[in-house]
């Protein structure tokens, strides 16, 4: 499976080609770094308890434009060659469904969600929580911006550098 960024106009796109079982050819844009935020709450004292997460997909509506732009180019790489010879018909969402209507109807993030305790606003730059005490955090929720690939290297490079810190 292979993946690209392009940049394109309010910011990066993610692309998600792969081949599914079946000749089946999937293909998807991803808006890598949102204006829309979401929130994550406690629901209980309880540390088990469940998180009551709002994603905030497209709250802003600086975001539609561009994810309107990917499936349009996803939909443009399809139509030409050599892509096109191996597409029969567009299946999700049809090809009478426009882009933007798509878009407002099925927008998702990328599962790789950042920022809730934030460098600076939770937490300082060595991972220490503000106003407490003893609690260090190195993992993807103090990285204050999404990074514009996939978070796991973020995610070492973080928890390396706050453990030097620790030491």
């Amino acid at each position: 499976m292979g993946q690209v960024t392009v940049r394109a106009r309010g910011g990066d796109l993610f692309f998600f080609p792969a081949i599914k079982p079946g000749y089946e050819i999937s293909g998807a844009a991803f808006f890598m770094q949102p204006h829309s935020r979401g929130r994550v709450r406690l629901t209980s004292p309880d540390p088990r308890a469940p998180l009551a997460i709002e994603h905030g997909f497209l709250c802003d509506e600086r975001d539609v434009q561009p994810l309107v732009g990917g499936v349009e180019l996803v939909r443009a790489v399809v139509a030409r060659e050599p892509a096109s010879r191996y597409a029969a018909r567009e299946l999700r969402p049809g090809a009478d469904v426009d882009a933007e209507t798509h878009v407002r109807a099925s927008a998702r993030g990328f599962f790789h969600p950042t920022g809730p305790c934030a460098i600076g606003s939770v937490v300082d730059r060595r991972g220490r929580l503000l106003g407490v005490d003893g609690i260090v955090v190195a993992d993807a929720s103090i990285i204050p911006r999404t990074p514009r690939a996939n978070t796991n290297l973020t995610v070492v490079a973080v928890a390396e550098r706050v453990a030097e810190l620790l030491s």
